[in-house]
């Protein structure tokens, strides 16, 4: 055995390992190694990532440790995952919720409807036409003889109907009643949906070309006569829409088409307020022609002044009735 300590010794192991000692020292080094079995040990330790001073108690304590952060990740990672699948379970139940039983409010035009009325009392029966979805629970609400019955189309479902029946009895006598964006019964009649979207569409002043602009749609001026444009003639009375007409209309279509265009400018008349007079011009065959309707000649058909109909929707479906559309 050398001669050199081995605190000396085990202070140049490090350096040994890197191999940054010189040759002589080595040598000594493995002189020492030779004879000296603590010294061997200490150095396989540095050599396998160990601390060569560590206790056997102090090793223990450091793989309890180990242990017990693995058993802290694992419970950490069930947390979470955990965690993951409540949420999607929560969100999977509001999906199903908003598309299975809330839903969102049905358009009209999607439900046929009958409705009832005697004095106080209400029935509604409908059914929706789209083959995609269901009627929601109806929900009704009343105030000062209205009654509003709100009801929501959901998915279509092996539980689910597309029929809905809403029976009531009003604290007050019925004068008008509503289903979401419709009117369906005012004042002792039924009312279309044509004319509850006409309805809905009136305004006091000509000169609001947006205004007009859902008139015209709600007349479906588009489907019956293809595009056009407008002029609005305000400068003097009669203030008058000018609907101009950019396609030719068909010999064969000539008549049919100028008496729907009858009843659509008394329509514009009964729910626009200062609107005089309605003129379309269009060509035909190549043959420039023009057609105005005037609000005197409206209520001379009507049998009373059509303007009333902005304010009374009951008359404003006697008027369609009578227009025979």
């Amino acid at each position: 055995m050398s001669k050199i300590p081995c605190a000396v010794i085990k202070d140049l192991m490090p350096s040994y390992i890197d191999r940054l000692t010189s040759s002589e020292s080595d040598a000594l080094i493995r002189e020492h190694l030779d004879g000296c079995e603590s010294c061997k040990k200490a150095l396989e330790a540095m050599q396998g990532g160990q601390d060569p001073e560590e206790s056997p108690e102090a090793a223990a304590m450091q793989q309890g440790e180990i242990d017990y952060l693995k058993k802290n990740r694992r419970k950490n990672q069930a947390v979470f995952w955990g965690s993951i699948a409540a949420a999607a379970v929560i969100i999977c139940a509001v999906v199903f919720l908003r598309l299975y039983v809330i839903g969102s409010r049905m358009p009209a035009e999607l439900a046929s409807v009958e409705t009832t009325v005697e004095h106080n009392k209400v029935s509604v029966a409908g059914r929706i036409g789209d083959a995609h979805y269901a009627a929601g629970k109806p929900s009704v609400t009343e105030k000062d003889g209205v009654v509003e019955i709100r009801i929501n189309e959901v998915l279509g479902s092996p539980v689910g109907s597309k029929e809905f029946h809403v029976d009531l009895e009003a604290k007050d006598e019925v004068r008008m009643v509503k289903m979401n964006d419709r009117i369906l019964w005012a004042a002792g009649k039924r009312i279309s949906s044509d004319v509850s979207a006409i309805y809905e569409t009136g305004h006091a002043y000509m000169g609001d070309p947006s205004a007009n602009h859902r008139t015209a749609s709600a007349l479906h001026l588009s489907e019956d006569y293809g595009p056009f444009t407008n002029e609005l003639l305000t400068a003097q009375q009669p203030y008058t829409w000018k609907i101009v007409l950019t396609e030719d209309i068909p010999g064969e279509r000539l008549s049919d088409l100028e008496e729907k265009m009858t009843g659509q400018a008394y329509l514009c008349m009964a729910v626009i307020g200062n609107l005089d007079a309605v003129t379309f011009t269009y060509t035909s065959g190549g043959e420039a022609m023009s057609k105005t309707c005037s609000c005197q000649e409206a209520t001379e058909f009507f049998g009373t002044d059509v303007r009333g109909c902005r304010e009374d929707i009951a008359l404003l479906q006697s008027l369609y009735d009578k227009l025979n559309f």
